[in-house]
């Protein structure tokens, strides 16, 4: 028997040691809540002497505003229900007042036990009161553990999620995080402003009404939905689109995974508005279409008859010079021609009747003359053809003198004869230096 008081003695001594040697407070409480034992990490949190401790009722620890949350946390205690750990307030010695999380357990302490030791228990756990099924004598052991440290990181923490919403707040484009499980975890002002969402639409319980709203908006509703079902079934895609409105607006719209950790937990989707830029680019588009088609305007200018629509002068000289160069021409041939009598219809029926007569004559020497060959305008009434390699040019001669001896209608003025005062082709050596048994040929034969 002795030996087993002083094994008990040794257990209780080694449990005290325990309970000092940890950095979290011990309260041992009897079920009035008077303090039957403190160790000494509740002397340094309290402020006061174990002696003065033992023997307190713990209300006296506790600020007047955290009273009712811990005594009922020592009613669930002592009827064995779940007790979840609370952050409540204390007052120290000095009277100042801190926060502290505290947690408890029930545990028997007759003569000799241990708290938690339940072999030691089992003789008394018979004798229970007679409401509670609690055994006489059983102690509530609570945990205090101080939180300081934590409001650092608190602070911390609420600095960090005030910058991110003052980030969010401050960007040009709308933000919208989507959790895993399809609901809204988070937006910013710019969303609502950007698709004219009341505030209260997307605080309700369906998301239905804000998905109609944003399709109802877009030109192409069903590509909107097709990509949404895409990122759906694959939460580690990123995805990035155009989005176009019914009222000529561009949104582009930018998807990525929402990651804790390594942990995908939702989507965030960004839209930017983009309509300015595309309305710069299209007038950019326009600006360089128009410049092309002046540049056109301006080459045409320079090759080509304003008038008629003939190759100028310089096509002209520019066909005979590459034409004369070339080895595996056999001939050049070239028909001057010019009209008599030009000037009388300018002078008689004005200068838009000798336009019109210029217009008709260079049209049919276009249909005399094989497409691959040169008509050209040098000025006036004047008119050249080139012709190269051809084998039928007396024909073609023939052709323009036939042509143009039908008479040209004029508007206002009746018909006019458009007569030709030179064409036709005459073999002579022209002054032009070409290869050794090229032939030129120029027309200058009266009709």
């Amino acid at each position: 028997m002795a030996e087993s008081g002083h094994e008990s003695t040794m257990a209780v001594r080694t449990f005290e040691a325990m309970l000092d040697a940890s950095p979290d407070a011990f309260l041992a409480l009897a079920a009035d809540g008077t303090i039957t034992l403190a160790n000494g990490a509740a002397t340094k949190l309290f402020g006061l002497d174990r002696r003065f401790l033992t023997g307190l009722d713990y209300r006296t620890l506790l600020a007047d505003r955290s009273h009712p949350e811990v005594d009922r946390l020592f009613r669930q205690i002592l009827a064995r229900s779940t007790a979840h750990p609370r952050e409540v307030a204390w007052v120290h010695a000095d009277g100042t007042s801190f926060s502290a999380e505290v947690a408890g357990s029930l545990f028997p302490a007759g003569p000799g036990q241990l708290p938690g030791n339940a072999a030691a228990g089992a003789a008394d756990a018979t004798d229970t009161t007679p409401d509670g099924g609690v055994p006489a004598g059983a102690q509530v052991l609570l945990s205090v553990r101080g939180t300081s440290h934590r409001q650092a990181t608190n602070a911390d923490l609420r600095d960090a999620m005030s910058l991110l919403a003052s980030t969010l707040e401050s960007t040009a484009d709308g933000i919208l995080v989507m959790g895993s499980n399809g609901t809204v975890a988070g937006y910013n002002d710019q969303f609502l402003t950007m698709w004219d969402i009341p505030r209260k639409l997307m605080e309700g319980e369906s998301g239905d009404p804000v998905m109609q709203r944003i399709t109802g908006q877009l030109t192409d509703p069903g590509a909107f939905l097709a990509r949404l079902m895409e990122v759906q079934g694959d939460t580690t895609a990123e995805s990035y689109d155009v989005l176009d409105f019914k009222d000529g607006r561009a949104f582009e719209r930018y998807s990525r995974p929402h990651k804790v950790g390594e942990d995908v937990v939702g989507r965030v989707w960004s839209f930017r508005d983009v309509t300015p830029r595309r309305k710069a680019q299209e007038q950019a588009h326009q600006a360089m279409l128009d410049l092309a088609e002046q540049a056109e305007k301006l080459r045409v200018m320079a090759f080509q008859d304003p008038l008629t629509g003939l190759a100028n002068r310089a096509v002209f000289n520019d066909a005979l010079a590459g034409s004369l160069q070339e080895p595996r021409l056999k001939s050049v041939d070239v028909l001057l021609l010019d009209l008599d009598d030009f000037k009388e219809v300018n002078d008689l029926l004005g200068h838009q009747a000798g336009d019109d007569m210029l217009i008709e004559v260079s049209r049919r020497l276009r249909g005399c003359v094989p497409a691959a060959d040169v008509v050209a305008r040098l000025g006036g009434d004047e008119f050249v053809v080139l012709l190269t390699a051809c084998p039928n040019v007396d024909e073609i001669a023939a052709c323009i003198v036939r042509c143009l001896h039908v008479p040209v209608t004029i508007s206002g003025g009746g018909t006019r004869l458009a007569r030709p005062s030179c064409c036709a082709r005459r073999t002579s050596p022209c002054t032009r230096r070409r290869p050794p048994g090229r032939t030129a040929s120029c027309g200058s034969i009266r009709t």
